[in-house]
């Protein structure tokens, strides 16, 4: 089997938001290109996946102890001749990479207990350095 995969850190964008800006702390944008190739001992054809994610982001400003952070993504097929499980293309090799729209993180976060930040939601976790709990892009 050969399996490879390039990815393409196309675009991120995280402008500090103006002091006037109201509600919003900080915002950011990121755009990343990817290709992945299977080329597999089978009868299955050889798959090419091309995929764009583009995520969004803001982050609100402190407010009475709480901050709100959204976050979505989407993932768009440019070349879709691969199977990504959910697109049909059983004629392929998988790349599991399925199209999509999804909200990424979504959370609430309170500050105003001594030394303690309480959030809930859907957040990103990294411990350490990421090896076994994190947010690792294979």
């Amino acid at each position: 089997m050969n399996n490879r995969r390039s990815h393409y850190q196309v675009l991120h964008v995280q402008p500090d938001a103006p002091a006037e800006s109201g509600v919003v702390e900080s915002f950011w944008a990121d755009v990343r290109l990817r290709t992945e190739k299977v080329d597999q001992d089978n009868a299955l054809d050889d798959a090419t996946a091309t995929t764009l994610r583009v995520r969004i982001g803001f982050e609100s400003r402190m407010y009475a102890d709480f901050q709100f952070l959204l976050e979505a993504e989407n993932i768009s097929a440019l070349v879709n001749d691969y199977n990504s499980t959910t697109n049909g293309e059983m004629q392929y090799s998988v790349v599991a990479d399925p199209e999509g729209t999804e909200v990424n993180r979504v959370f609430v976060s309170y500050t105003g207990i001594a030394d303690t930040v309480a959030a809930v939601g859907r957040q990103k976790i990294i411990l350490d350095d990421a090896r076994h709990i994190g947010n690792v892009g294979w």
